[in-house]
């Protein structure tokens, strides 16, 4: 019973980490590409 509420919290916090980073990198993709899209016109 603990292992399976263990596994469970593990999923739960690899799932937000996960969606974390990748909206950091989405994030950083889009600046990104608005700074260059600014350079640009």
């Amino acid at each position: 019973m603990e292992l399976i509420e263990n596994s469970s919290i593990n999923s739960i916090y690899y799932t937000t980490t996960f969606s974390t980073l990748s909206l950091f990198l989405i994030f950083n993709i889009f600046y990104s590409f608005r700074e260059s899209f600014n350079e640009t016109f």
